[in-house]
């Protein structure tokens, strides 16, 4: 017999053992594995094992590892009889390593596009999603995407095949079922020179409709632009949510907001001097305004319980010696701790927002009926026209009590914070991520390059990844941020929170060369921005980018990587600017927290001299040793330990690449 001679058997597979020589080793992995057992079920075994007899009359399968696998699956499973025979091969030759070689290397995988114009084809035929995926393993979703890939226009697929562009461009194509779309798509971008990108396909081929996850799309809902007769397109390659939905009519979806936003304004018409609605509510609208500010509201009697019950357990919590707890036990209470100063925080929220308005308030101001960019709806409440603002400035008793102050509409206005990963309750976090942002404000304000780059970055996403579309020359709309937490508008409170946050000193007035809004009319404005010097253009436009900056600790849940980014590039000495008290910071930190951060910081020594103390007196005492300009020391804490705790910030607050020298009088 020749050496290469091969025979065919059937053989129950039983007698079927995988051969050393086999040289397919590594695992193809559970999903191929399940597409291959869903094949056999469905189509048989459609390529015969090569075996080869070993000495006690069973056979080693030299090339099929995979298959026997499969078929010794399904007959565990019982979908498949346990005395069930295959085809095999039977070579009697002396490589059996070089057969399962070649029978490896010789395959060729389909290519995507071949099997995607087969699967449409099968559903063609009448075969459903369900049908597809049970016959070859699979999902129902991945059949649904590879059929409406199919869908595509044939000369996209062909161009695919030939290489033309990715997989990822076809996903994009496949965002309409519109033929003519995707081809006039093609046409433009076919010959640029830096190839067809799948964002470019995305952007022309969505050109004109409105995203579901947009603001105004969320606030009129689906259901609401369907039954006015608009239609919607699904992509099914975006993530499966509202991002997938398109709505085609914007104009529809426009003049549907503005419907819901005016019937609104007329049900609350009656309660204010004026109410009127908007589809967008900026800067250029509010900036023009005052405020009058609600009295505090109240909560309801089962709230007011659940305040003090609440407040009275975190103080028990805070008191509690972590050295005399187990410490899954004490796990467990500082999760408890946490979850009650979260609480805490949303019942405070909750009495800013029940906050009541006089009578001689409502007489004399008004409110902005919008949506927010959660798409909810947004009355922003007692706004005052400049002819309707009392003649004095600060307090008037034309308010019936209310305060009265210029309003700048924040755009962190009515948001949670977002969740923090530092460990800290989300009051501390907030005022943390406000100090913060209001010191990397005041250096960006002073640095162009910076600045430009980070508005550059938004310019291009928001151009590529298309955002809604509003009437104005650039579809750009800058809001400035505020630096205070929600609901301080007494003077005092201000200025009580400036000392404690640096940043907002040093960013009054930092760029904000106004000469050439002297000019009567816009035209002349603008020709006077435009002669202005480079530089001083340049220091406005820093200016103007970093009062818009959004606030956040680099420990948030999902962080904007841009603003880390220029966070580090700024090399902001943090350490040199913040002074963390026991009033506002070290009194709100669980007793745990501090020993655990003292112990860290300056040592064992230090933290087991401190475990017996009351909240209280930790806090100051950690005020003291943390402090900027400390006092002499008298535990004898070595000069490194002094400066590491000079240095130290709470998680998430960033330090400096190259920590500047401190400025006198200029801590929080």
């Amino acid at each position: 017999m020749d050496a290469t001679t091969i025979l065919l058997q059937a053989i129950p597979v039983a007698q079927l053992h995988t051969a050393a020589e086999n040289t397919r080793t590594t695992a193809a992995g559970d999903e191929a594995h399940a597409e291959l057992k869903a094949s056999i079920l469905a189509h048989g075994l459609l390529k015969n094992l090569v075996v080869q007899k070993t000495a006690d009359d069973g056979f080693a399968v030299v090339a099929g590892a995979r298959r026997l696998a499969a078929l010794r699956d399904l007959i565990s499973e019982g979908r498949l009889p346990e005395d069930m025979t295959v085809a095999c091969n039977i070579y009697d030759g002396d490589n059996p390593a070089e057969v399962s070689l070649a029978e490896n290397v010789t395959q060729v995988a389909m290519h995507p596009a071949d099997q995607i114009v087969a699967w449409s084809a099968l559903a063609s035929q009448g075969q459903t999603a369900e049908q597809i995926a049970t016959r070859f393993g699979t999902t129902e979703a991945i059949v649904a995407k590879r059929v409406r890939l199919g869908q595509v226009e044939p000369s996209l697929i062909d161009a695919y095949r030939l290489q033309k562009f990715s997989l990822e461009v076809l996903h994009a194509f496949a965002g309409t079922a519109d033929h003519n779309v995707q081809l006039e798509v093609y046409d433009r971008i076919k010959s640029h020179p830096y190839g067809i990108h799948a964002h470019e396909v995305s952007r022309l081929i969505h050109d004109g409709k409105v995203a579901g996850h947009s603001p105004v799309a969320r606030f009129v809902g689906i259901d609401a632009y369907e039954a006015a007769g608009g239609r919607t397109e699904l992509d099914l390659f975006a993530r499966q949510d509202d991002r997938a939905t398109w709505f085609e009519d914007g104009d529809l979806l426009n003049r549907l907001a503005m419907e819901k936003l005016q019937a609104e304004a007329d049900r609350i018409a009656g309660d204010w001097k004026w109410v009127e609605a908007r589809m967008e509510v900026d800067w250029e609208v509010t900036s023009r305004l005052g405020r009058v500010h609600a009295s505090p509201g109240e909560l309801t009697d089962d709230e007011r319980s659940e305040y003090e019950k609440l407040t009275a357990r975190r103080d028990e919590l805070s008191e509690l010696d972590p050295t005399e707890i187990e410490q899954d036990e004490l796990d467990k209470l500082q999760t408890e701790l946490a979850a009650a100063e979260d609480r805490i925080y949303e019942l405070d929220e909750l009495i800013e927002e029940r906050g009541t308005w006089s009578d001689e308030a409502r007489a004399m101001a008004g409110c902005l009926v919008t949506f927010n960019a959660r798409g909810e709806l947004d009355v922003q409440r007692g706004f005052v026209r400049p002819e309707d603002m009392p003649e004095q400035e600060g307090r008037t008793d034309q308010t019936g009590g209310n305060d009265f102050s210029p309003a700048t509409v924040s755009s962190d206005a009515g948001k949670k914070p977002a969740a923090d990963g530092s460990g800290y309750s989300k009051g501390v976090a907030e005022d943390l991520r406000l100090i913060r942002g209001s010191l990397i404000k005041a250096h960006l304000a002073k640095d162009f390059p910076a600045a430009f780059d980070l508005l550059l970055y938004q310019l291009a996403r928001e151009t590529m990844e298309r955002g809604h579309a509003w009437e104005r020359a650039l579809d750009i709309s800058p809001t400035e941020t505020s630096d205070h937490p929600m609901g301080m508008v007494h003077t005092k409170e201000r200025n009580a929170w400036a000392e404690r946050s640096p940043g907002i000193a040093l960013l009054i007035d930092v760029g904000l060369d106004g000469t050439w809004l002297n000019q009567k009319t816009p035209a002349k404005q603008f020709a006077a921005l435009c002669a202005m010097p480079t530089k001083a253009k340049q220091r406005l436009f820093a200016a103007c980018v970093a009062r818009s900056l959004h606030h956040q600790l680099a420990t948030d849940d999902k962080p904007k990587a841009e603003i880390e980014a220029t966070v580090d590039r700024l090399k902001i000495a943090f350490a040199d600017w913040v002074d963390l008290k026991a009033s506002w910071f070290w009194s709100r930190v669980p007793k745990a927290k501090m020993l655990e951060i003292g112990r860290k910081v300056l040592g064992d020594q230090w933290a087991d001299d401190r475990a017996a103390l009351k909240k209280g007196p930790l806090a100051e005492a950690m005020e003291t040793a943390f402090a900027k300009t400390p006092a002499d020391d008298e535990h004898g804490l070595t000069a490194a330990k002094r400066s590491a705790a000079r240095a130290w910030l709470p998680d998430g607050f960033g330090g400096a690449k190259k920590p500047a020298r401190r400025r006198a009088g200029k801590s929080a």
